[in-house]
């Protein structure tokens, strides 16, 4: 599964952005988006359009000898109505996956949500963690179980990361109620205005 960057051409000529642009609403569902740096949470209505094509073998490719064309599914998760001033979700998906209806289609939307800890992931056992792509070792087996025991390292890393910003393992914002007990939200609320009202002062 990718997203798609470029407007690619298809097996009968046609563009794969119009002829998704043009392709019915085969479903709705309401998106949970967390708040990030510059954006608060909100609830996004978001549709579904799913179309089955062939995409054309680039006529510039590096390699000669790829089929002309290749069959997948188009994506298209798009926000309806988006609020006033904000950019809209959307998401045109490239995927191999079977996907019959919007059950489908958003199922393959929430797994690509997952990508930006995927990336976090890979980022952790690269430059920014335990830099093994300049591992020196030659002999495979021993190089394997170093990069095995260096992902269970950088999972636990994530975990940890995860734990501290109160994110779940789905991507959304851990409840109140992982840590404390539905009355003591009450209690919670008047420390965190406390807390916030001493560091404005």
């Amino acid at each position: 599964m990718i997203r798609a960057a470029h407007d690619r051409a298809l097996e009968d000529e046609g563009r794969l952005f119009a002829r998704l642009d043009a392709q019915y609403v085969a479903g709705r569902a309401t998106l949970a988006l967390p708040a990030r740096p510059g954006r608060g949470a909100r609830e996004a209505k978001i549709e579904a359009r799913i179309l089955q094509v062939a995409l054309q073998r680039p006529r510039n490719g590096l390699v000669e000898d790829l089929p002309k064309s290749i069959e997948v599914t188009l994506l298209d998760i798009r926000e309806s109505n988006p609020p006033a001033g904000v950019p809209a979700v959307h998401w045109r998906l490239i995927t191999t996956r079977s996907v019959c209806d919007a059950a489908d289609a958003f199922a393959v939307a929430a797994l690509y949500r997952r990508r930006w800890a995927i990336e976090q992931l890979f980022r952790t056992l690269k430059s920014d963690g335990f830099d093994i792509e300049r591992a020196l070792i030659e002999a495979e087996a021993a190089l394997r179980k170093l990069i095995m025991a260096t992902l269970i390292a950088a999972v636990s890393v994530q975990r940890l990361v995860h734990a501290r910003e109160g994110i779940a393992e789905d991507g959304s914002i851990r409840p109140l109620t992982d840590a404390f007990e539905p009355e003591d939200a009450a209690v919670v609320a008047v420390v965190r205005r406390l807390f916030f009202s001493v560091l404005l002062l």
